[in-house]
């Protein structure tokens, strides 16, 4: 049997969302809702994995998973998690994990705690960990050196990656909804940062399929596929500047979080590429419709600001969304506040979300070919970064082979 089990598709997501944990686990304290969501979320993902049995091993060796007797392949979307977390692991001594029937969410943040305690020079190693977690109490978890299996089946993950592709696509849309219907959480956040890491994942090992993602389609609206959009096009042009995988994934995250100032298409066909109604325009609105439209983007601001998280990520969140919602000419609402220099992330997010928007047009206008989009943006080229606008000239020979396509 060479496709993995409903466990052992499990165990990835298990091990990735325990990725997540150790590094939001630095950031937030004990307590924090964001840590609690994630304990919950890999509690789940340990039943399915255990399924049923006494206790399972798993090991991380690079880019693979040992399973009891069965290695497996990390697919794209969740490489780079396996080999952060494996990477995390070996620096403390140890690589992989025993785990009994009987364990608890609620040991999990205990875990990464303890291992966070440890500077991570090749120590301390299991022996010490093991005894560490014993007298915590903790006798259903534990930590290993080597895999003693001899009888290893090597696995290929047969899993058609464009089938993979479609489905981070469709968590990206499922995120635009939910930003969309009510202020973040913690779990958003989250959920935007391993969305964000999957994208930028994707884009590096298989840039051609992660572009196609973006090609025009009737699926949902543009309202809620607007967002993926943009973060795909702003990491290509941005990997063409020589952005690296973190700044990719940072790009992507402030692309995301632009849903909810967006409203369903039969709203935005004033422009196709549904810019901000200007001051002058709200000032002398005559329906109630037009002073709604132009309240809608500081809905979105307070939509990033419902759980009152202003860390560093947070804030450059808001400061993208902030002058997306500006313009790039900064006359967009509100418009009392200037200042020099606009984020770099801004110069990306602007000009993918114009791109995007002339590629699929609106109900009155078909939307244009990659290269007719790319001459609009030249034709008004004073309002993008001239660096910005070039890189997306060099995508023009991918983006045509992908819209060929449509």
């Amino acid at each position: 049997m060479n496709q993995p089990t409903a466990a052992e598709t499990a165990a990835f997501t298990m091990l990735t969302r325990l990725d997540h944990l150790v590094r939001t686990s630095r950031t937030y304290p004990d307590g924090h809702a964001a840590l609690a969501y994630g304990s919950h979320a890999i509690g789940d993902e340990l039943k399915r994995m255990l399924d049923g049995r006494e206790a399972v091993e798993v090991f991380i060796m690079e880019d693979r998973i040992l399973l009891q007797t069965r290695l497996l392949r990390a697919n794209p979307g969740t490489r780079k998690a396996i080999r952060s977390l494996g990477a995390f692991w070996k620096e403390r001594g140890f690589t992989g994990l025993h785990i009994g029937r009987h364990v608890h969410e609620d040991q999990i943040q205990p875990l990464v705690r303890l291992l966070l305690e440890y500077p991570g020079r090749g120590g301390p190693g299991p022996d010490v960990l093991n005894r560490e977690l014993a007298a915590r109490g903790y006798r259903h978890l534990s930590v290993l050196a080597q895999p003693t299996a001899t009888d290893i089946e090597v696995v290929d993950d047969t899993e058609d990656p464009s089938l993979a592709a479609v489905r981070l696509y469709m968590r990206g849309l499922r995120f635009s909804n939910a930003l969309q219907e009510d202020a973040i959480t913690p779990s958003l956040r989250v959920e935007a940062q391993n969305v964000a890491q999957e994208l930028a994942e994707l884009y590096l090992t298989s840039p051609r399929q992660a572009l196609a993602l973006a090609r025009p389609k009737e699926l949902v609206g543009n309202h809620l596929s607007h967002p993926v959009h943009t973060a795909l096009y702003a990491m290509a042009a941005g990997r063409l500047l020589g952005l690296n995988r973190q700044s990719l994934e940072e790009v992507a995250q402030c692309a995301l979080v632009l849903a909810p100032g967006l409203q369903p298409e039969a709203d935005e066909e004033a422009d196709p590429r549904g810019r901000p109604p200007r001051i002058g325009e709200v000032a002398t609105a005559a329906r109630p419709m037009d002073v709604e439209d132009g309240l809608r983007h500081a809905r979105a601001i307070l939509h990033l600001l419902g759980d009152g998280n202003l860390t560093p990520l947070a804030r450059r969140m808001l400061r993208t969304v902030f002058e997306h919602d500006k313009g790039l000419d900064q006359d967009g609402p509100p418009n009392t506040l200037r200042w020099g220099d606009l984020h770099p992330y801004t110069h990306l997010i602007c000009a993918a979300a114009d791109f995007n928007h002339l590629r699929v047009g609106h109900s009155s206008q078909g939307g244009r070919s990659p290269a007719s989009a790319i001459q609009q943006m030249k034709l008004e080229s004073a309002r993008y970064n001239a660096d910005v606008l070039s890189a997306f000239e060099g995508l023009l020979p991918e983006l045509e082979v992908i819209g060929a396509y449509v």
